[in-house]
């Protein structure tokens, strides 16, 4: 009779712990997607306002010589950066949605053994 009790407080214990490691999951994905909401917001907005570095158009009627090369040469260098942070920042908001994607799995996973053990709990105290 004391290795059931024993087995029977056992499976309390896993149990709890994996009820807190689910919790704690659940707290990290809604974390994850609040910052994944902000800054695909940001991002949004930094693609929107890409055109932008391209404004006023220079043409040479309104501009040539040597600073407008170096203005037009600034102009492409800030264009470069712009890309480069946007696909840095969808790199990122990838790895968030693959984060979160995982963080379900395991959820997924953790709540099976918990109806597992709570299962063979039900059956011990039968």
């Amino acid at each position: 009779m004391a290795e059931k009790e024993y087995i029977i407080h056992q499976l309390y214990n896993d149990i709890s712990n994996l009820e807190s490691q689910l919790r704690h999951n659940h707290e990290k994905i809604a974390r994850l997607k609040k910052a994944e909401s902000g800054i695909s917001n940001e991002l949004n907005e930094l693609v929107d306002h890409k055109p932008l570095v391209f404004d006023p158009e220079l043409t040479s009627y309104t501009w040539q010589g040597k600073y407008a090369e170096m203005f037009l040469d600034i102009r492409n260098g800030i264009n470069y950066a712009y890309t480069g942070i946007i696909q840095q920042t969808e790199d990122l908001l990838n790895d968030i949605s693959r984060k979160i994607s995982e963080l379900e799995a395991m959820n997924t996973s953790i709540s099976n053994t918990i109806s597992s053990k709570r299962s063979q709990l039900a059956h011990l105290k039968a």
